[in-house]
Formats: C-alpha cells, structure tokens, sequence
C-alpha cells in the first residue's frame, strides 16, 4: 500500500511541476536623464520574442506621450517593441499589467493605476513588396485560383498595415505584358486594398514567360519608389518579392546584357538574377538585402519528372535558401505557401507599446496576462489535440527493483536471496528503445532494450549461528512490443500510457552465503549461481509524463513464469517498481 501511495504521489508532483503555467514578461531598468531622454536598459524578456529572440539585453529609448489610459487622458513614456511575438495561446488579447521592484521588501509589486500595455498589431516601419505573377496560358485553369491566392494575401497585408505597407504588382507573361500590365507601388490599407484586387482580377494572360525581366523590373521599381520615398532608416523594414511561375523563362531580354535565350541555368539573364538575389553580391537597398519568396508550379500535364528536376534546379538559383522556395505539384500547395508567406510577414510587424509614469524609476516589468480568460466573453474550450505520426528514439536511465518470491521447501533454501519470502532488491538500468505515434494518440513501442545490475544483501543472527548473504544479478531486458496510447497538450507537454510482454534474461545470478556458528567459533561459505532459471516472463505496465525532449515513466512487470529449477519449491522474480528518465530524440 505504500509503495502505490508513494508511486501516485510521485507522479501527482511531476506533473504539477512540468504543468506549472509559463511565465510571460518584459523586464528592464528605467531612467530619466536630465536632458530629457528616457532609457529603458538592460532589457529581457521570458516567454516574449522580440525579432525572433528572447533573453536579449539591450538598451530602449522611450519618448513621452499624451495618451487614453483607461478612458482618462495621461501623460507617460513610451516604449516600443517591433517584430514581437509569443507562444501564449491568447496572445496579447489579455493586454499587459504593469509592477515595479519594492526594494525595500525585494519582489514585485503591481501598479493596478497604471496603465497596461498595448499591442497595435501595425508596423510603424514602412516596407516595400512587388507581387509577381505569372499569367501565361500554360496555367490553364488556374489562373482563378493564382488571383484568389494573391488577393487573399493582400487581405491579410491590408489588416496588418495602416499605409507603411507599400505594395506594387506585376502580372507578366511575355516582354509586353512584363512592360506594361503594372499596378504601381502604393501604400496599402484597408480603404484602398480593392484596388489591388480589381487589378489582379481584370489582369489579362498572355503567350510566353518573361520571367528574368519581370523580376529585375520589380527589383527597379522597389529601389527606384524606396530613394523618391528617402525613408528614415531606422523606420525602414526592407524589401520583398514574392514571385510565381509555373514555367521556364523563354523569352526575357535586356539590351544592357548579354543576353542568350538559352532556357536552362547558362542563361546569362538568370545568372544576372540570381546575383541580385542570392550570395555575397545581393542587391541591398538602403542597407537591407532584397527579399525574394519564390513558388514554381509544375501541375501542368505537359511536365515529366525529369522536366520538374530541371525546372527546380534553375528556379532554386533566385532564392537565398530553402526557407524561401517551394515546389508545387498540387495548387492547394500553391495557395497554402502564399498564405505562409503572408503570416510570416505579418508577424515581423507585431509591435508592443508600453508605458511607464515619467517618475517611475528603477526596475520595472509588463507582465502579459496569458492564464486569465477575457472577461468579456465566454470562451470556448479547445479542441483535443489529434497527434500526428511521429516516432522518438529514447535513452532510458533509472532505479529499477528485482523481487524474488519463493514457497515451498528444499535443500536450496539457504541460496534464496535474502533468506526471506519477499526480498526485493534494488537495481540500476540503461537501456534505449523506439516508439511510434499514429493518429489520435494510438501507436507501440518496440525495440526496447536495456541493462540492469542487482545488488542484494542480508545479515540475521538466531543466538548460535550468524548468517549473511549477498546476491548480484546483471540481466538483459527486451520487450519486444508494447501498446500506447499518448496525449498531446499545445504547451510541448504529454501523458502517456503503454502495455506489452517482456522478456528478462539472466546474464549472471550469484549468491554467497557465510554461516558463522558463534558457539564453537567456525563457519561455512557457500557460493552458487544455478539455482534459477536463466530466463523468465513479466507483463509490463507502465505510465508517465512527457516535456519536449525529456520524459519521466513509472512502471511495474507482473510474473509470469516460474523460475525454480527444483520440484520441491516453486520461485518467481518480478520488478514490482522502476522509475525511469528518458532524453528522447
């Protein structure tokens, strides 16, 4: 009863230590200097990514501003982080309180007056992008979904830009369409995205693929809008194209380079390209390396595997890495990697304002509200999470017990460990093994094997004789398949079970045993390592807890088989506990 009470209890504590909610915080030293500038220094964050990092510390500038402040107008320092995100579920929909260290008894303490921190959701910093579309007549009847892909990219830039968004468009297909079928750049909000959408759906196709010259023409027009436009530097966030073609370029031509109409990668033109885009030559525009997402489509019925091959390999020379590139049979591919590209650009815009009264000096921090529901409304319970096929490779390592139970009588009494009914003996194992995850949770596990050293000892003295034993065992474990099921939570954090037979196999089993008679003064030692069998059955159960790559497991091994080798007496072995810990892979 005890050892189920101590087995619950120590798992109960795992799992309140590995659930305990994340904390989630921006933290930093504030000072007010006298010529007016306030700093916010040696900022750090947990749980917070500001440009895709977290623990950074660095130095903050914040200016003051008259503000609403829980409907009053109020007068505060500002600070601003750009490109901030997080893993909490609720993201910033909770909003932030403000605390500040109390020196005088060392912790924190939150100011319920001032006010919370902010997230915009729009990018101060103004950015330039160039869409470049193939609209050629090998797209067939994809051209309707091209469009649907593209506006709904402009949807999603429109709700995150209130005009510092700057976006031009190509529709190309040969030279004249690639000259003259132009949206020219223009800063995009929500007032004014439909025409871009109008453009991109009355865009006409055409005969040829311009390819090289559209892009290098998206390249000028994004270089020449960035020097009329002369944006601050530090409130310029870059360029990008984002380009689509479902074909090789056949038919680009620039009088101011050689160019041959070679359509492979000794195009003079491609190389051109690919120079701007890709290595130590990239094309920088006002400090900043020229961005390009590139998705080449081969759905065409025309295209034969080794065709597909050749088109990714002169494709992939435009791009600066894999990060930047796919390659689409199927155009829900298509669709599925503009709408990546679309949030993974609006997450670098993600800006955070914080406030601090202008006298608030020392350190303080903006705690985001992440556990707490909005009071507003009532939210609905999230679904369970379907886990997907995986597989983890584990390195087990842990305290393991060997129980040995006999009945009966014999001559071989005395070579029984321990010398008592129920001896249980503790042990160390090393082992690894293999488990698979199919659909909802179910999957096995198999290829488990391990290591595990016994030691046991036992002294007793009835007044004339003094006995003391000692046993070793050095064992192979192999379960050869078990039954799982594991449940996934959003926070990396699992519960699994599993069930299957194992197979213990007895390298060595050695007792020795010395009898003392106190009496007369003399004693006996007996050494034997026969007296089992040297391979026996359990039924394994087992459970635990999971952590991205850790994992704590408690189990136990019901008997199977009997391990005597004499008639007279029966024996079995059981490992009725073991606790193990896992790095998975």
């Amino acid at each position: 009863m005890k050892k189920r009470f101590l087995l619950l209890a120590t798992m109960f504590l795992m799992v309140s230590l590995m659930t305990k909610a994340q904390e989630y915080w921006i933290e930093g030293f504030y000072e007010r200097h006298g010529d007016g500038k306030y700093t916010l220094k040696d900022v750090h964050t947990q749980g917070i990514y500001l440009d895709g990092m977290t623990n950074l510390s660095y130095t903050l500038y914040g200016t003051k501003e008259n503000i609403i402040c829980d409907g009053v107008p109020a007068t505060m320092v500002e600070f601003r982080f750009d490109k901030a995100t997080t893993d909490c579920l609720n993201k910033w929909k909770n909003g932030f309180y403000f605390q500040y260290w109390d020196e005088d008894n060392y912790k924190w303490k939150t100011d319920v007056e001032a006010c919370k921190g902010e997230s915009t959701g729009f990018s101060k910093k103004d950015m330039v992008m160039m869409l470049v579309l193939d609209y050629s007549f090998s797209m067939k009847d994809n051209i309707p979904r091209l469009q649907s892909s593209a506006i709904n990219f402009i949807n999603s830039i429109s709700n995150v830009s209130n005009g510092n968004v700057h976006i031009g468009i190509i529709a190309f297909s040969g030279m004249d369409l690639a000259k003259n079928q132009i949206f020219p750049i223009t800063p995009l909000d929500k007032s004014n995205k439909d025409r871009f959408v109008n453009f991109i759906r009355n865009s006409n196709k055409g005969k040829e693929t311009a390819l090289y010259f559209a892009m290098d023409k998206a390249m000028n027009m994004m270089e020449d809008y960035v020097n009329l436009k002369d944006f601050p530097e530090d409130n310029f966030n870059g360029t990008c194209m984002i380009t689509f073609t479902d074909g090789l370029d056949n038919a680009s031509i620039n009088d101011d380079i050689s160019v041959s109409m070679h359509r492979g990668k000794k195009n003079e033109y491609l190389a051109y390209i690919s120079k701007q885009l890709k290595g130590s030559s990239r094309k920088y525009i006002k400090g900043i390396p020229v961005e390009n997402f590139e998705i080449g489509f081969t759905g065409s019925e025309d295209f034969t595997q080794e065709d597909k091959d050749f088109f990714k390999d002169v494709l992939i020379q435009t791009t600066p890495d894999s990060e930047h590139f796919i390659f689409a049979d199927k155009f829900e591919d298509v669709e599925r990697y503009f709408a990546d590209i679309a949030k993974k650009l609006t997450e670098r815009w993600e800006t955070i304002n914080m406030y601090v009264g202008e006298s608030q000096y020392g350190k303080v921090r903006w705690v985001l509200n992440c556990d707490e529901q909005p009071i507003v409304e009532t939210p609905k319970p999230l679904p369970p999470v379907k886990t997907k096929s995986k597989t983890h490779f584990n390195i087990n390592l842990g305290l393991t017990t060997m129980n040995v139970e006999r009945t009966g009588h014999g001559q071989t009494d005395k070579y029984s460990l321990s010398l008592e009914k129920d001896a249980t003996t503790k042990g160390l194992y090393l082992g690894v093994s293999w488990d698979m995850t199919f659909k909802y949770g179910l999957g096995i596990e198999f290829a488990d094997l391990g290591f595990a050293y016994y030691s046991g000892s036992y002294k007793e003295t009835d007044g004339y004789y003094t006995y003391t034993a000692k046993a070793t065992s050095l064992n192979i474990y192999v379960s050869p398949v078990k039954f799982q099921y594991r449940y996934e939570m959003p926070s990396s954090f699992a519960v699994f079970a599993a069930t299957g037979p194992a197979l213990d196999y007895c390298v060595d089993y050695t007792i020795k045993e010395d009898i003392y008679n106190t009496h007369y003064g003399y004693g006996e030692s007996y050494t034997t390592s026969d007296i089992y069998k040297s391979t026996w059955f359990y039924w394994n159960l087992k459970g635990g807890v999971a952590y991205k790559f850790m994992k704590l497991t408690l189990g136990t091994s019901l008997r199977i088989t009997d391990v005597s080798k004499y008639k007279d007496y029966k024996a079995s072995i059981g490992r009725p506990f073991y606790l193990m810990f896992s790095f998975v892979f």
